[in-house]
């Protein structure tokens, strides 16, 4: 459905973004996922129209949109600030569209009530729109996005504004409304899990490059790099060297700790970086596990979170790790206690080694 090839743009002599190449498939919902001032928003407005690249083409459908005026373009974008016209109510804002369009009376009062029960604002179609509460508000501006079907919406950070609890509602039914439509969704965002929790795909940005894109389970997974392990979730990385490869199998070094086992799946098989693996994946025992990578420390911190509990612990180097264990298996295993000696097991396929040096 769309494919950027070279995409780049610069403002004030700065490259905000360095040529970049990305797609979304037809009924895909793809995030660009990234910290503040990676160019996330920038590719979006260059994909809307907003923005003229300084290289590079952008197609739609087959089509080389690179060029065409933004209100030409098959594509329409819901802003943080959802661009609602407060001098309309809810039915007019989301009737502007079709009435565009020259379509009939009859047939945009049938396609508006519709989508306000499809997204649960039965009888609002005469509020106004600054009575609206944020999560109504991010209704309408979305069916308002919808109700012409274009083949492309671009979604910016749509949802910043609103707290925790509304924010994972609002999650749900977005999928829900854009998997109805089958329509493709580009979805900018800072916030991780919302990514993660949403998309068909996650393309990660830093500092004006696409680093990797791929599903969820891929970028959390597999990442491709530091970057993208130590930016999406959370992951413990020790400096480590290589002393023996044998094909994908690496015996690390790290100072103070001995060797371990890993798995190369991004092909790094030699030199120093860094042994990187989630709290998730790591367990606590009173002895050491065999067939697996064990190392002795002792537990510094605990804290109970009812489904689940985090155990800091302090390695012989000092370097400080925290487990995260379910509740849930808690009758299944010796309780440990703060200022046990234990050690921290992991299995060698669930760890990376990144090339990368300090930073």
């Amino acid at each position: 459905m769309l494919e950027t090839n070279g995409l780049s743009k610069s403002f004030d002599g700065q490259r905000i973004l360095q040529p970049t190449k990305f797609d979304a498939q037809k009924g895909e919902f793809v995030s660009v996922l990234g910290p503040s001032g990676c160019g996330k928003t920038t590719l979006l407005r260059l994909i809307a129209g907003l923005e003229t690249p300084d290289s590079g083409r952008i197609c739609l459908d087959g089509e080389d949109i690179t060029h065409t005026p933004s209100h030409l373009r098959d594509v329409h974008t819901v802003f943080q600030k959802y661009a609602l016209f407060p001098h309309m109510n809810v039915f007019d804002n989301v009737a502007y569209g079709p009435r565009c369009a020259k379509q009939g009376e009859a047939e945009i009062k049938k396609s508006v009530l519709e989508l306000l029960s499809m997204v649960g604002l039965e009888n609002y179609e005469n509020r106004e729109v600054q009575r609206l509460s944020g999560g109504e508000q991010q209704r309408v501006a979305l069916i308002r996005a919808l109700i012409n079907q274009p083949k492309l919406i671009l979604l910016d950070e749509p949802m910043a504004a609103l707290d925790a609890k509304l924010r994972l509602q609002l999650q749900s039914e977005l999928v829900a409304i854009q998997r109805k439509f089958k329509t493709t969704f580009i979805y900018v965002t800072h916030d991780q899990q919302e990514a993660l929790n949403m998309s068909d795909r996650v393309a990660i940005m830093n500092k004006g490059n696409i680093e990797q894109i791929g599903t969820p389970l891929e970028v959390y997974e597999y990442p491709k790099n530091y970057f993208v392990a130590n930016f999406v979730g959370t992951i413990h990385c020790l400096d480590a060297s290589v002393i023996r490869s044998e094909g994908v199998s690496l015996t690390l070094k790290i100072e103070g700790m001995g060797e371990v086992l890993c798995e190369s799946k991004i092909g790094e098989t030699s030199g120093e970086g860094r042994m990187c693996v989630r709290p998730e994946k790591l367990s606590l025992t009173t002895r050491k596990v065999a067939q697996k990578n064990s190392i002795p420390a002792t537990v510094k911190n605990q804290t109970y979170l009812g489904t689940h509990t985090l155990t800091e612990v302090v390695l012989t180097n000092g370097a400080h790790l925290t487990v995260f264990q379910q509740n849930s298996e808690r009758k299944s295993r010796k309780e440990i206690l703060v200022g046990d000696q234990v050690f921290v097991s992991w299995s060698k396929e669930h760890c990376h080694f990144f090339g990368e040096p300090t930073l």
